[in-house]
């Protein structure tokens, strides 16, 4: 006769296993949005360069007329301004979703059985505070205490700005009576 083992139950992780893996998941999180983050810029700057540059080229071409240059600049130009209020909305969320999962963590740290400090800490340092880590005193300088969030959502608002102004320029041109230049 054979002996049957009894099937095996799996253990519940404990409370300090969850949290552990919760935190690991969030530290994750929010390296992957991140990245998000800076892909996204590295796909819109070059866009919105470009389009700069196509709304612009128009206006020197020689042989085409004026009409046909300022309609062209003008829908390259709202063009560029509807991807850069898009862009602008995308690093919104990342923003949001970044600073959720940074919570999270702090959160979870709060839990942990030994004192893990990490995401508490940089809350402090990102304020401008001087922190202490691994008995170093860590602290921004000068221009380093500008908030790298708001320097990337500047560089959406200031490519909004430049093609309002290429659709104004070009609204102002298609308005303005357009003569042909005789030869002599």
């Amino acid at each position: 006769m054979a002996l049957r083992r009894a099937p095996r139950t799996p253990q519940a992780p404990s409370a300090s296993e969850d949290v552990r893996t919760g935190y690991q998941a969030a530290v994750t999180m929010l390296s992957y949005e991140g990245q998000k983050r800076w892909a996204s810029a590295g796909v819109f700057i070059p866009l919105a360069v470009t389009l700069v540059a196509a709304s612009l080229i128009p206006a020197f071409i020689p042989r085409l007329p004026a009409e046909a240059s300022s309609i062209l600049g003008l829908a390259l130009s709202v063009l560029g301004l509807i991807a850069s209020i898009i862009w602008l909305f995308f690093f919104l969320r990342f923003e949001r979703i970044t600073h959720y999962w940074i919570l999270s963590a702090r959160e979870l740290e709060q839990q942990m059985s030994s004192p893990v400090q990490s995401f508490e800490r940089g809350r402090h340092f990102a304020a401008g505070e001087t922190v202490e880590v691994a008995g170093d005193r860590v602290t921004y300088r000068a221009l380093e205490r500008f908030p790298e969030r708001w320097g990337l959502a500047a560089v959406y608002i200031i490519f909004a700005l430049v093609f309002l102004s290429l659709m104004v320029l070009n609204i102002y041109r298609l308005c303005q009576p357009f003569t042909l230049v005789m030869a002599a």
